[in-house]
């Protein structure tokens, strides 16, 4: 499991399970691709979504990078979303199914080919 350094359940969970916990400082990268675009943006009279732009620069760009680099198939986000696999191996990025809970449109931006290596709240 690969995950952005800070909070979470990892350390304790993952190994539990069987999967392998590394952690990440994209802190310079995080000001350079969130913080810096968050400032152009709202100096620009633009309203920005530094979350939109994290998941596809961060989350589903370097992270997902650096995980396969270590052979891992999937990471694990706390996203409350579904995305379902056809039979023909395209991936859908579905709404939550709990809609107070959905956060689909945060993953919109990233390329289709990330929705396939990674895992999701379903948000039941």
């Amino acid at each position: 499991m690969l995950r952005a350094a800070g909070r979470g359940r990892c350390p304790r969970r993952g190994p539990r399970a069987g999967h392998s916990h590394y952690v990440v400082d994209e802190a310079n990268e995080f000001e350079k691709m969130v913080i810096d675009y968050f400032t152009s943006e709202y100096r620009a009279g633009r309203t920005p979504n530094p979350c939109v732009m994290c998941n596809e620069k961060l989350k589903f760009g370097n992270l997902l990078t650096k995980a396969r680099a270590l052979g891992a198939t999937h990471i694990a986000t706390g996203h409350y979303a579904r995305i379902e696999r056809g039979a023909d191996g395209r991936s859908t990025l579905l709404k939550a199914v709990d809609a107070k809970k959905d956060q689909s449109y945060f993953s919109s931006a990233c390329a289709r080919s990330s929705w396939r290596r990674r895992s999701c709240r379903s948000a039941d």
